[in-house]
């Protein structure tokens, strides 16, 4: 392919400053230029985005102040003697609360008797701050009636509010200073054309702007106080032009909110728009120079320097194409050198080369490999045998071991991690295997702590699938938990070492001893040393209950403690866990966990048909724990006195409870 085009990356700096600097305003001027008439429907969107924010705002700032009325009016003191010293001290202190608050009094409503009697409102107490105006009772009946009020008192308006207290026919009454409604009446968003006003259900000022009566035309104050609808946005004829009008219902009084402006603001507003982007396209441009100019400063000077040096240093001719192309190009071949020239030190276990370590543990050491033969990498496990042994007893262990290769080998199955080959003396063994880019689940649980169920029956699902494949051939796995189980990057589960940990431990007079991990070896195990189906699924059990909690099952100081706690312990998941989990899935873990081998279920494949509808429910639930609620509080429960990931456990007492299924 030519590099006649290529592109270099001074070049591609400077796209990418266009693309993500201009666009914007490029999508602004197109905007900028759109028709008046557009406009102006943004200046009518906008006022009335305006006039809903302002009643929202007003209608809670009306809901604080009857809230504190509210709770004034329910104070005991109040409701239960309210002429006495106690009650007078409540509105007193109520009065204190809120600067805007100028006078408060507490009346009795009273009738003389009949449905049609007159009305007194007998004074109990009032209090005013100095210099301000009280709250009389003859405003009573209308706040009762009508709601909110606006009043002049003074030559200052006031607001009005009333509320009955928890006692029925004795009411609170408020007189508040109007600054705040005056406030929320000037938005500064609107600028200095625009007119805001307050107005009552009569079409009169209760804050505000006044001209935003006078501007707007009568029918359309008259169908803002009679529109069903809560907020809407007119177009009117003024002497010059036209002007839009939005208006917005006070949920919390028989207000609303109108907002007025004429429609040449809003042209004017267009060109000011355009000075302003033109000038912003102006320093735009200044600031993408000098980008560019410290982009080749800092970036294309550098990789070219770097180009030139790697091609001193392999010796090749300068190549055609852009800075990109000629540092990838360069690159490649100085890896191809690097990987000549460490071949002369490379390391093979048979035909595998070594290319790095991975892990290690009790077994021996972890490699990746490269099988030059096959061009795949591969995970070689090294398995150092027990030198103590006799020699005789070492060979019988390495034709085992042989042999259980043959026949993991045979076990293909998108589950489980494929065992390539087997090679071993009287000294040491080792095993290539299919290599899983991932993670082990135990180094999962590091890192995430716990699992959800969703996640925890993905897993299992997984587990199970394997274990019934190598169910079915014959093959008893021994040793599942969480370090055997392989998680890659791609999500996907394997399970790894099938069959490997009953060969790997003899006494020394070649009798055989249990060999697996304690705490997730079956109670049976540990009194008879034999392997099956059911030790294998309940390790599956105790796997998804660390899963979910992370910790371990039955840990504890030491094995014969393991042993019986794994003997006698039923589990039990804490309630905040077990909320979020499917009683099926508590279900099949229950029996998975049965001490009685007879009472697990009989097979991979049945554990499988149950664990299926959870998969399906959970489909659509959180991946994270963390998503959930916060039930990561556990105690532990081993006697150590110290909570380590290895020797956390449920607590033992909770746990001789069944699952609550």
């Amino acid at each position: 392919m030519s590099n006649r085009f290529s592109i270099p990356i001074l070049g591609w700096v400077a796209i990418g400053l266009t693309v993500v600097g201009a666009l914007p305003f490029a999508l602004s001027w197109y905007q900028i230029q759109s028709s008046r008439e557009a406009m102006v429907d943004q200046t009518q969107l906008t006022h009335l985005l305006v006039a809903r924010a302002n009643a929202d705002g007003i209608s809670d700032y009306l809901n604080v102040m009857d809230g504190l009325l509210a709770s004034a009016g329910d104070h005991e003191d109040v409701y239960l003697q309210p002429d006495s010293e106690a009650s007078l001290e409540v509105l007193k202190e109520t009065l204190a609360t809120r600067d805007e608050l100028k006078s408060l009094g507490l009346y009795a409503r009273k009738s003389a008797g009949g449905p049609q009697a007159a009305v007194s409102n007998e004074e109990i107490f009032v209090l005013a701050k100095k210099g301000q105006p009280s709250a009389s009772g003859e405003l009573l009946e209308r706040v009762i009636n009508e709601g909110p009020l606006a009043v002049r008192r003074q030559q200052r308006s006031y607001l009005v509010l009333g509320r009955e207290t928890a006692r029925p026919g004795v009411f609170l009454l408020a007189l508040l200073d109007n600054t705040q409604l005056r406030d929320r009446s000037a938005p500064p968003e609107l600028g200095d054309a625009a007119r805001l006003a307050v107005i009552d259900a009569d079409g009169e000022l209760v804050a505000g702007d006044g001209d935003a009566i006078e501007l707007v035309p009568d029918h359309i104050l008259t169908q803002t106080r009679e529109a069903p609808v809560r907020s809407d946005a007119h177009r009117f004829d003024l002497d010059e032009g036209f002007g839009v009008a939005a208006f917005a219902r006070i949920p919390a009084a028989d207000w609303s909110v109108l907002s007025v402006q004429p429609a040449r603001q809003a042209e004017r507003a267009t060109t000011q728009m355009r000075r302003t982007a033109w000038q912003a396209f102006g320093a735009l441009a200044l600031v993408m120079g000098l980008l560019m100019l410290g982009a080749h400063r800092l970036v294309v000077r550098p990789v070219r320097q770097m180009i030139a040096s790697q091609r001193r240093l392999l010796g090749s001719g300068g190549g055609g194409g852009s800075e990109i192309s000629q540092l990838k190009d360069s690159f490649e071949k100085l890896e191809q050198a690097m990987v000549e020239r460490d071949s002369l030190s490379e390391v093979f276990l048979d035909r595998y080369q070594i290319t790095r370590r991975i892990g290690s543990g009790a077994m021996g050491t972890v490699y990746l490999g490269w099988d030059p033969k096959l061009r795949r990498e591969v995970a070689l496990k090294t398995i150092k045998l027990d030198s103590e042994l006799p020699a005789e007893e070492r060979e019988e262990l390495t034709a085992a071991l042989l042999q259980e290769g043959i026949t993991s080998a045979g076990l293909t199955h998108p589950n489980i991690v494929t065992v390539y080959d087997v090679l071993g003396n009287d000294e040491f063994a080792f095993i290539a295997m299919e290599f899983v880019d991932g993670e082990g689940l135990d180094e999962r649980l590091k890192r995430e702590v716990r699992m959800s169920p969703r996640s925890v029956a993905n897993v299992a699902d997984a587990i199970l699938k394997g274990l019934r494949a190598a169910h079915e051939r014959g093959v008893i796995h021994r040793d599942i938990k969480p370090a055997n189980i392989m998680v890659a990057k791609d999500g996907s589960v394997k399970v790894s070492d099938f069959g490997i940990a009953g060969l790997l431990n003899r006494s020394g007079e070649g009798e055989r001893v249990i060999k697996g991990t304690p705490g997730y070896l079956a109670p049976e195990t540990y009194l008879t040393a034999e392997f099956g189906v059911a030790t294998d699924l309940f390790a599956v059990g105790v796997v998804m209950v660390e899963c979910l909690t992370g910790r371990m099952v039955f840990a504890g100081r030491n094995t014969a403690q393991i042993i019986t706690r794994t003997s006698s312990i039923d589990v039990s998941l804490p309630p905040e866990i077990a909320a979020h989990v499917p009683d099926a899935m508590l279900g099949l873990i229950n029996d998975l966990l049965e001490k009685t081998p007879a009472k697990r279920p009989a097979s991979a494949a049945e554990a499988l048909e149950r664990l299926a509808p959870v998969v399906v429910m959970l489909a659509g639930a959180p991946e994270d724990a963390a998503e959930l609620e916060d039930t990561t509080a556990l105690e532990p429960g081993n006697d150590s006195g110290q909570a380590t990931p290895e020797t956390q456990v449920l607590d033992p007492v909770a746990a001789t409870r069944r699952i609550d299924t």
